[in-house]
């Protein structure tokens, strides 16, 4: 034990002489420890009680959003599951380990957390959650796990960690700036969100109803505009798998490859970093064109399978993995299918759903190039695709700026957390802020 306490005040480093360094069990009242009543008993459930689980706790605070499930009064006088009052601190013990949050409102913990009634004249709630949260502490927590098939953090441990204590209007303040940001944040991710789902609905709607439209006719897919074609994936494309290779060849050296990871950005482009080498010869029908259209052959999970993205050309040579598969536009086509549009209605929930629904799962779910050849693909004139084509992209484009903004905040608060609770960068307080 003694041991571990060594490497935790360690890990801790210096903080400013100023500010005292105590632990849990000083700057709190008590710890509750929680549980879950029966499920197989329906008078325990459904009641006015808000309940959580450790997979619950998703951001620094608890509120009436986090909350999934409620137990009756019943429920929690006939189990070992304990009411946490609102302004406390919960930490997850077992599951999910040192995660935490602050409880906006009363609520009742399962047996993975603990709730720590914490001495408000000491310590500010918010500011100990955020310093929960710093990696280096997070890393402690694991230290102090126990248990084979389901760790654990052992209460005489947790009440041993160390925190470090700044004034009080000093914790207030650091909280308030690291709040300030992660509200930010939250916002960045709304706006993500409403961006995605706009597109999703546009998507839905431009690939069944077009631009402008008002004469519409049966088809394969549905009613389609009347000036739109329907046509098989294999009569517009041609197919082939990527390159099969051992694993030592891969690495430095020899021709870039795209790889399944590769497949995955918000926009339609493929993302050509972090390529890797394969050290082999590779004939030149492997190498991709731009206008290529890769799509993913073999995926672990089945919404992966199907995933389509478009080469946009690169200053040497690539070639393409063997879980790929490539379509390229056949002669008589590259004047009117723009391969930009054909990736957007490829992600389509519309053209997703068929080829999911089509693909085969053994291990892993596999598509065929047989299987893609029966695709039927809308074919709107080419002003029309290059209409349809520029609005995603516009979308796009918004959502990965907002993707950017959200990268460059996180990367903002874990130097802020950091360097203020640990007081490398000290705040001001008081007269001193005005």
């Amino acid at each position: 034990m003694s041991d571990m306490l060594d490497k935790f005040r360690a890990l801790l480093g210096e903080v400013p002489k100023e500010w005292k360094v105590v632990k849990l069990k000083d700057i709190a009242e008590t710890f509750i420890s929680g549980g879950t009543p029966s499920t197989k008993n329906p008078e325990y459930w459904g009641g006015d009680i808000p309940w959580i689980r450790s997979v619950h706790i998703t951001k620094y605070y608890i509120d009436e959003s986090s909350i999934k499930q409620h137990i009756t009064k019943k429920g929690l006088e006939n189990s070992s599951t304990k009411v946490v009052p609102k302004g406390n601190v919960i930490i997850a013990t077992r599951v999910g380990i040192g995660n935490s949050a602050v409880n906006l409102i009363d609520v009742a913990i399962n047996q993975d957390l603990t709730g720590v009634i914490i001495d408000t004249s000491k310590i500010d709630p918010f500011f100990l959650v955020w310093y929960l949260h710093l990696p280096r502490v997070l890393m402690l927590f694991e230290l102090f796990s126990r248990g084979t098939t389901i760790k654990g953090i052992p209460k005489k441990h947790l009440q041993e960690l160390y925190v470090p204590l700044p004034s009080l209007p000093e914790q207030k303040k650091i909280a308030e700036i690291l709040s300030t940001i992660d509200k930010a944040i939250e916002k960045t991710d709304a706006l993500i969100h409403h961006y995605q789902q706009l597109k999703n609905a546009l998507m839905q709607k431009l690939f069944t109803e077009g631009i402008g439209h008002t004469r519409f006719k049966s088809s394969p897919l549905g009613q389609i505009p009347a000036e739109w074609d329907v046509v098989k994936f294999g009569d517009i494309s041609e197919f082939k798998n990527g390159i099969n290779f051992k694993g030592d060849l891969k690495g430095d050296v020899g021709i870039l490859t795209i790889d399944v990871l590769n497949m995955y950005g918000e926009g339609i482009y493929l993302d050509m970093s972090n390529l890797y080498r394969v050290n082999m010869e590779v004939k030149e029908n492997y190498l991709l064109q731009r206008g290529d259209i890769l799509i993913v052959r073999s995926s672990l999970k089945q919404e992966g399978v199907g995933w389509a993205s478009m080469f946009n050309g690169y200053h040497e040579p690539v070639t393409f993995c063997g879980f790929l598969i490539r379509a390229r536009m056949k002669e008589g086509y590259r004047d009117t299918v723009l391969p930009e549009f054909l990736v957007y209605y490829l992600r389509s929930d519309i053209s997703r759903s068929m080829l999911i629904s089509t693909s085969g799962k053994v291990a892993i779910t596999n598509i065929s190039q047989g299987l893609l050849k029966q695709l039927n693909i809308p074919l709107p004139p080419l002003e029309e695709q290059k209409k349809i084509a520029q609005i995603l992209m516009t979308i796009d484009n918004k959502i990965e700026a907002e993707i950017k903004t959200k990268e460059e905040l996180e990367k903002l608060k874990q130097g802020m957390m950091d360097k203020l609770l640990t007081g490398k960068v000290r705040v001001k307080v008081g007269e001193e802020s005005g």
